[in-house]
């Protein structure tokens, strides 16, 4: 059993991609997109902790190739795989294919300097001390990082381990406080750029960073031109997994944290291309298999993020693992109270079932609805589901992992029509109507079944 078991551990030890690389949009000429590319690398392992990477190519405008920082080209065209040659971005040397060579987990801050963050409820500031992942934040004790238990490694380790030290000496040369150079793996996700434009008097469209999740339970702020981190965030709920993460044992089990794709939604009120005073940058993810809650963050200021809002179950009644990623549009819902004054609006499905994991095809009590929320202050306006929603409809046994397809037929900028699609093969339209409170709010219904459900 075991010679089989390293026989397949053995195979999976090769550095693969399942996130597709990503682009920009270039916020000065919304028709086109840059030609950098970000490709969010992962590698198998049989251990808890499975090694990531993200790093940064471009696209020849005459090739059509992705090239790397010397102009050669980065792809096998037979395999599909970097050529060992090949020079990411802010890499040194060459990389290739070599999942934790180069790219932005070479770019760490030292242990010491980095800015790594939780949010433990004192201040929404994220540079505040009381959200510090550091040995001075009263905060951050042992109940917050789920040690304490005879074997545990101690507090100190812990952070130091967080913060990016080789606390563990996974390399085994004795050395606790030398860096990692470590970044978890991107599994599912996919990163995601903000450009803030620099100023009106000196615009650039390098003033930017790059946003991802990893499986380590960390949301990444990457500068744009550098690879340099700027900072990290880690919920509160993935504080327990960095012991996990120090002792790193060898399991049959995946490791989840952040395993979703952050989305940007830019307030630009003049459409200039720069965020300046007045313009608003928000972001959310979703956790995937890592957990059913969801984070928002102001990110105007790129460093010094603050948090929003989180939700969970018990702010969006019968979620699932939040497999949907925040589909950001505008909302009109007459609440007698008010939305945000963007009408700034997030649609989410309702997300997975583990259900689903099996072989029989089940009705689901988790993940089987629809949301609509306030972006900026995170309030439910509006929800469908089978029972106890402002649109109640029969035919949603299934959960929605999915992301939701919105389009706005009028050019108003606001939501007009949604398609969704479920785990039990459903295709559902639905139409907005906005202006009009919850109850009428949104009509529609399933218009195909193509499922053997």
């Amino acid at each position: 059993s075991t010679a089989l078991t390293n026989i397949v551990t053995e195979i999976l030890d090769t550095s693969a991609t399942f996130s597709a690389p990503s682009v920009s949009i270039n916020s000065f000429n919304r028709t086109r997109n840059l030609n950098d590319v970000f490709v969010a690398l992962f590698e198998p392992s049989g251990n808890l902790h499975w090694p990531g990477n993200l790093k940064r190519y471009r696209v020849d405008p005459v090739s059509d190739e992705i090239v790397d920082v010397n102009g050669d080209a980065a792809v096998d065209p037979v395999t599909g795989f970097f050529v060992d040659t090949a020079q990411s971005y802010w890499s040194a040397s060459a990389d290739g294919s070599d999942v934790g060579a180069g790219g932005a987990a070479h770019e760490l801050p030292s242990p010491g300097s980095r800015n790594v963050y939780t949010y433990l409820g004192a201040s929404n500031a994220l540079t505040n001390g009381a959200n510090a992942i550091d040995t001075s934040n009263a905060l951050l004790d042992d109940a917050a990082l789920g040690i304490g238990n005879p074997g545990d490694p101690s507090r100190a380790a812990v952070i130091a381990f967080a913060q990016g030290a080789d606390a563990a000496d996974f390399d085994g040369d004795g050395n606790l406080t030398e860096a990692r150079n470590m970044i978890g793996d991107p599994l599912h996700g996919r990163p995601v750029t903000a450009i803030y434009g620099g100023t009106p008097a000196s615009p650039d469209i390098d003033d930017a960073a790059i946003y991802f999740g990893t499986n380590d339970g960390y949301l990444h702020a990457i500068d744009f031109a550098t690879g340099a981190e700027l900072w990290s965030f880690i919920p509160e709920e993935f504080l327990p997994t960095q012991a996990a993460l120090f002792e790193n044992d060898a399991t049959n089990n995946k490791n989840y944290g952040i395993d979703g794709s952050p989305v940007i939604q830019r307030v630009d009120v003049n459409n200039n291309g720069i965020i300046e005073t007045g313009d608003r940058v928000y972001m959310y993810f979703g956790m995937r298999r890592g957990g059913s809650f969801i984070y928002a963050l102001d990110i105007t200021n790129k460093t010094a993020p603050q948090f929003m809002w989180k939700l969970d179950t018990s702010d969006l009644p019968g979620a699932g693992q939040s497999w949907s990623t925040p589909l950001a549009t505008k909302v009109l819902v007459d609440t007698g109270s008010g939305q945000n004054s963007d009408h700034l609006a997030l649609v989410i499905g309702g997300g997975y079932d583990l259900d689903q994991d099996g072989n029989t095809a089940v009705t689901d009590n988790e993940g089987n609805a629809l949301y609509i929320v306030d972006s900026v202050s995170g309030t439910l306006l509006w929800h469908a589901s089978d029972a106890g929603a402002d649109r109640n409809l029969s035919a949603m046994q299934y959960s929605i992992p999915g992301d939701i397809k919105v389009i706005d037929i009028d050019s108003d900028t606001y939501a007009d029509r949604m398609y969704v699609t479920d785990m039990g093969g459903q295709l559902w339209r639905f139409d907005i109507s906005n202006g009009q409170p919850a109850s009428n709010l949104v009509a529609g219904g399933v218009i195909a079944q193509v499922g053997g459900a």
